[in-house]
């Protein structure tokens, strides 16, 4: 159950908990952007561990009730699913706020996640949108 580390962008999937099982099997590599091959067939779905490079804790992805959509028993994230409090709860500190270390009002999220192994084209589409995995990122 690793987590992701060194990679560009604030906003990070954790494998933990929150994606679909795929073959394990990694090399590592001294690239600094090296995402384990595994990682691009694991969809993001509800309740996907979040991880901030300014934030303290954790978050878990909410997923809209619209999405039909499963893995497992877990509905599938789509690349829309980034929108702040609604998708993405807050983090229970921020280092950006020096004033109150309070995460609310400082996440500046993209419209869309990243997928960093997916092509708009190849990936699967939720609700009209591409999934994500846990390659995805947010900036």
């Amino acid at each position: 159950m690793a987590d992701i580390q060194k990679r560009k962008g604030n906003l990070l999937p954790i494998q933990k908990n929150g994606s679909t099982d795929a073959s394990k099997s990694t090399t590592k590599s001294q690239n600094s952007n090296w995402i384990p091959p595994f990682y691009k067939n694991q969809y993001l779905v509800e309740g996907a561990e979040l991880a901030c490079i300014h934030g303290g804790g954790r978050s878990v992805l909410k997923v809209p009730e619209s999405h039909n959509y499963y893995s497992g028993d877990r509905k599938k994230a789509n690349c829309k699913d980034c929108v702040e409090a609604e998708n993405i709860p807050y983090f229970e500190s921020c280092s950006l706020n020096e004033e109150t270390r309070q995460c609310q009002g400082f996440m500046d999220l993209e419209d869309t996640w990243i997928n960093k192994n997916i092509s708009r084209l190849s990936a699967e589409l939720i609700d009209e949108e591409p999934a994500i995995n846990l390659s995805s990122l947010q900036k």
